[in-house]
């Protein structure tokens, strides 16, 4: 073989080993950034599912919290309504001997010695109560509050009774004469109810207005029941939406 054609083909195989070599040094570099390509994306992986494992931990924590905090709400909310039972049935116990008289214009007492020598003339007169019957009242005055203007209904009286006995006699009276009047006012005596009480008594107001129009004889018995005695026999009601679910079932709306 010629010398020019070895040389010329020497030079081509020392090309091919060089691009051969760069090639190798291209493919392990691409490897190497590759490898730490792939490293870095465990590596945030790893964190990633670190973190997520954190979070679901805190997560569970906080339900276990919250639910926690939901038993114990719900047994405070429990105790709450206990405790406002007592107190509601304390303050009802307190008041036994209380009686309160509506109607009286207001003003009327002012000229009396005093509230409670007006009181015993008003229900001695109203009802005819005799002399001899003693009263024993240990306080009598008018409902708290800021006095109403002319024309405005006026605040009732608040009347305390030493003892339970005289205090359902002058009631029993005063029902049985469905009241009495005074400076041309209808009055009227109710017992003195705790405010929760009142307000659980006021629901049956509809229900009651439905059985005077049809002259159902009906009471409402302590705390807050009514008791209606149909032509078929007696029915106590616990609730205000109990009486009118049964009234609206015998046609009385």
């Amino acid at each position: 073989m010629p010398n020019k054609l070895k040389g010329s083909v020497s030079r081509r195989t020392e090309q091919r080993v060089v691009e051969e070599d760069a090639l190798s040094q291209e493919l392990c570099e691409f490897r190497r950034e590759n490898k730490e390509q792939f490293d870095n994306i465990r590596e945030d992986i790893n964190g990633i599912a670190k973190r997520m494992d954190e979070a679901e931990e805190q997560i569970m924590e906080a339900e276990t919290s919250i639910q926690a905090s939901e038993e114990m709400l719900l047994v405070l909310a429990k105790l709450q309504t206990q405790v406002e039972a007592k107190l509601t049935d304390l303050e009802g116990r307190s008041r036994r001997e209380n009686i309160r008289i509506h109607g009286v214009v207001e003003g009327a007492e002012e000229g009396a010695t005093s509230v409670i020598n007006f009181v015993e003339s008003l229900l001695r007169n109203g009802l005819g109560i005799p002399p001899t019957t003693a009263f024993n009242i240990e306080r009598a005055h008018r409902a708290l509050g800021v006095k109403p203007p002319v024309g405005a209904p006026s605040r009732s009286f608040v009347v305390k009774f030493a003892g339970y006995r005289i205090k359902e006699d002058i009631l029993r009276r005063a029902w049985q004469a469905r009241g009495f009047d005074f400076q041309g006012k209808k009055v009227f005596l109710d017992n003195d109810y705790a405010p929760e009480i009142q307000k659980r008594r006021k629901e049956y107001t509809a229900a009651k207005a439905a059985l005077r129009e049809k002259n159902i004889r009906f009471q409402t018995p302590f705390p807050a029941r009514l008791r209606v005695h149909y032509s078929e026999g007696m029915v106590t009601y616990n609730s205000a939406q109990e009486a009118t679910e049964d009234l609206v079932k015998r046609g009385l709306s």
